[in-house]
């Protein structure tokens, strides 16, 4: 099944929060994210909009074993195609998956779609001047 899932949304309307638990069926999710598309192209046609940023948080936990399933791999493939498609092809919006970096390494190897469309980088803990100097030299 689907572990717990969170989108933040943000702005809609103010910040909404979709969470999707454990016992959603795939169908489900492709519900939840066509009516996330739908906001987000109502949004788009603000003409000062800046583009909303979603972030997934979760999905990358492998919590017993679920992306070795056929159905979590489903997920995982339906996410990952939705996350192109409003970014790629239609420009709604920023996708961030908050993962481990094992996830991004079985992912990349499975879904090659990836390769030329994702930027992945790492975070890590970082002293205030460490910090400051990061930004600056960017």
């Amino acid at each position: 099944g689907i572990r717990t899932l969170l989108t933040d949304t943000s702005p809609f309307a103010g910040g909404e929060i979709f969470v999707l638990k454990e016992r959603q069926t795939v169908e489900d999710l492709k519900e939840s994210l066509d009516t996330v598309t739908a906001a987000l192209e109502r949004m788009a046609s603000s003409p000062s909009r800046r583009p909303p940023v979603i972030y997934f948080d979760g999905l990358g936990d492998n919590i017993g074993g679920w992306q070795d399933t056929r159905e979590g791999r489903e997920v995982i493939s339906v996410v990952l195609a939705w996350s192109l498609y409003v970014t790629k092809e239609r420009s709604l919006c920023h996708v961030i998956f908050g993962v481990q970096h094992s996830f991004i390494t079985r992912v990349l190897n499975r879904f090659r779609m990836l390769h030329s469309n994702a930027k992945m980088f790492d975070l890590v803990d970082l002293s205030l001047p460490a910090a400051r100097t990061l930004l600056r030299a960017r």
